[in-house]
């Protein structure tokens, strides 16, 4: 089996940071995952396999009203 795992991050620092900056706009991580998709497939044209597992690490830093990504 092999990893879809890139050795180079596919979501740039543009897209986390737009990402981040919609955190207060919506109430859950759930809410936030259609938009940051659409961030993604904005800037690329299409939404690669190995960008949904950053997506979904950095939607697990989301809190309401906390913009850190520890």
């Amino acid at each position: 089996m092999t990893s879809i795992a890139p050795t180079t991050p596919v979501l740039t620092p543009e897209m986390v940071a737009e990402i981040q900056a919609l955190f207060p706009r919506y109430p859950t991580r759930q809410a936030l995952t259609l938009p940051a998709l659409h961030i993604v497939n904005s800037r690329l044209r299409h939404v690669p396999l190995a960008a949904i597992p950053e997506i979904a690490k950095l939607l697990e830093s989301f809190r309401k009203g906390d913009m850190s990504t520890k």
